[in-house]
């Protein structure tokens, strides 16, 4: 890989990953990550070119895929980049279900729980693209609410791009600066339990 990155001379490296049916079957078995080296990404970065990573099932349907620009770095670009996505229906996550008061919750809410496994920023610029299931109440054409959930705050916390739209085909593209819970919701989330973005600005005595 790393010398097909030198040799190219196309400015985006596509990578494909098949999980096997095996994983997705065995219910004792959990995956843990799907690591892009850090080699990888230094190469990249150091030739300006931008990653792609197809995350597929046997039958070679997407599950997810990242892109990755090497022109904006958030951080140390040296570091290995856990690209594991898992997507939680809203009441199988208890916590969540629970901060979201499903139980006594009279109107259907749609949504899912997006939980990407790195266990911290992106050191760069990073769009995962999911494939959304009508099952989860999140209808195509339609906008949806984002939030990150805060395990410190144990709320919901607003994001810059809160309102994104599902597009005709199915796919929502979340934009991602670090790993965590990402609550995708078919309405706007109850204001008591969502902390906004002014809120989250610390401010330090000078």
């Amino acid at each position: 890989l790393l010398k097909e990155i030198k040799q190219t001379d196309e400015k985006k490296i596509q990578l494909s990953i098949v999980l096997p049916k095996e994983i997705g079957d065995n219910k004792k078995f959990t995956l843990s990550s799907i690591t892009l080296d850090k080699k990888v990404l230094t190469q990249a970065a150091a030739l300006e070119k931008e990653i792609n990573v197809l995350v597929k099932n046997e039958e070679g349907e997407t599950e997810y895929y990242w892109d990755f620009d090497s022109k904006v770095i958030h951080e140390d670009k040296n570091r290995t980049v856990n690209l594991l996505i898992e997507k939680i229906p809203l009441k199988d996550d208890k916590i969540i279900a629970k901060l979201l008061n499903l139980s006594k919750e009279k109107k259907t809410l749609g949504g899912i729980v997006i939980n990407i496994k790195n266990g911290s920023t992106f050191p760069w610029v990073s769009t995962a693209t999911l494939s959304i299931d009508k099952k989860w109440g999140l209808e195509q054409g339609k906008k949806v609410y984002v939030y990150r959930y805060n395990e410190i705050t144990k709320k919901l916390e607003e994001l810059p791009n809160s309102i994104l739209e599902v597009t005709k085909d199915g796919t929502l593209e979340l934009p991602v600066i670090q790993g965590g819970k990402y609550i995708i919701l078919s309405i706007k989330a109850d204001s008591k339990i969502v902390t906004p973005l002014m809120g989250q600005i610390k401010v330090s005595p000078s």
